[in-house]
């Protein structure tokens, strides 16, 4: 179980899927800190995160190829995908970067999976290392394109 509400960047183009992942997000104790619509601001985005929430299709490309550039320079360690994509191949990369949930599981599924992903996560850092990962050191900037939810 999660003992900390969790920062999350959602990337995620349709305005009301935001709007009720950011009511669901915050109904399970946790801080939608930044939503970013586009790959471009997703990689604009100067801050960590817990987690980041990923659609797969965006309007100016890939959210497989921004996960991996954000798990790459340290953004975050997490990463959610979430999508309607029916393409094996997406699921399949999807997959190895983090965690596929499809988008008709519901909101549900995916916070639970993202809880999941967080817990599992830590564990293998304390397990390696004695220290859980963490975004709480990080001075949190809003950059242009993004919406500040608190």
């Amino acid at each position: 179980m999660v003992q900390t509400p969790l920062r999350v960047l959602l990337v995620e183009d349709d305005p009301t899927v935001c709007r009720a992942a950011e009511r669901y997000l915050s109904h399970r104790g946790h801080e939608l800190i930044a939503v970013a619509g586009t790959c471009r601001h997703a990689l604009a985005d100067v801050r960590t995160f817990d987690c980041v929430l990923m659609d797969v299709d965006l309007p100016d490309g890939n959210g497989v190829d921004v996960a991996r550039q954000l798990l790459e320079r340290g953004t975050t360690n997490v990463v959610v995908f979430f999508s309607g994509t029916q393409d094996q191949d997406i699921r399949l990369a999807a997959s190895e970067l983090g965690t596929f949930v499809a988008k008709e599981a519901g909101l549900h599924a995916l916070v639970k999976a993202m809880e999941t992903a967080v817990v599992e996560v830590n564990e293998q850092a304390l397990a390696a290392n004695g220290d859980p990962v963490s975004s709480r050191d990080s001075e949190p900037r809003l950059q242009s394109g993004f919406r500040r939810t608190r």
